[in-house]
């Protein structure tokens, strides 16, 4: 067995218990499952990288982590920290991506084609977020 795998059946296995605890309605064990799916994601990568991670890939799980504890806690001011916790793993992977497309060379149709999905993307995100919200 390689090391990575008992980081990689502990993932699925709290992913699969965090959805039948949703579905059923158990909440008492809900936070123990949810917990348990980003530091197992963090185990898998790092033993699959051969223990050796960046300063970015490294900050992307410890405020993914810290955003998941943000939401498991609710305090009152909860979703303050945990929005601005997930912002700044969205800016770390944007970072990370521009670093990594300087890189690649793009052809005119692979240019063609990101832009259109971006575009889509963006006018799917727009038209989401603009519908009436109704209770």
């Amino acid at each position: 067995m390689k090391a990575n795998t008992p980081s990689l059946v502990l993932y699925f296995l709290a992913c699969i218990l965090t959805i039948i605890f949703t579905l059923v309605g158990v909440e008492s064990y809900l936070p123990y499952t949810k917990s348990l799916v980003v530091s197992s994601i963090f185990i898998y990568y790092l033993t699959t990288n051969n223990y050796k991670i960046d300063f970015i890939k490294a900050g992307v799980f410890l405020f993914s982590f810290i955003g998941d504890v943000f939401i498991l806690m609710n305090y009152d001011n909860s979703e303050i920290g945990s929005v601005l916790s997930f912002l700044l793993v969205y800016l770390l992977l944007i970072t990370n991506l521009v670093r990594h497309l300087k890189k690649i060379k793009l052809n005119k149709i692979d240019l063609l084609s990101l832009i259109s999905i971006i575009i889509a993307m963006i006018v799917l995100s727009i038209t989401i977020l603009s519908l009436p919200l109704r209770r």
